[in-house]
């Protein structure tokens, strides 16, 4: 499953609205930052393995509000919520880690 790319606080909502029971993963990420761009290549990877978790990627830039709102100081960050609750967070580039995390909530 593809990616969505949220631009705004209503597209987030509306994301995390059509997903409620489903695990998502909540990718916050910079153009800018490195880090950020390599775990995203081996995240876009791990997630072929589980076609039923959406991926919702969120950009600095395009929605600092969500960055303050989850508490995001450290690129990249990534959320694991299910039912509105947030299961995890891995921040940095700690695939391994993310990896079981997912396993556990899958």
């Amino acid at each position: 499953m593809d990616a969505i790319s949220c631009k705004s606080v209503n597209e987030y909502l509306a994301a995390v609205g059509n997903s409620q029971e489903k695990l998502m993963v909540v990718e916050f990420y910079a153009d800018w930052s490195i880090p950020s761009q390599v775990l995203s290549q081996d995240l876009f990877q791990i997630l072929v393995s589980y076609p039923s978790i959406q991926h919702i990627r969120l950009n600095f830039n395009d929605c600092p509000d969500l960055f303050q709102r989850y508490k995001v100081s450290i690129l990249p960050c990534v959320k694991l919520i299910k039912g509105g609750q947030e299961l995890g967070e891995i921040r940095g580039n700690l695939i391994s880690k993310l990896k079981e995390m997912i396993e556990l909530h899958y």
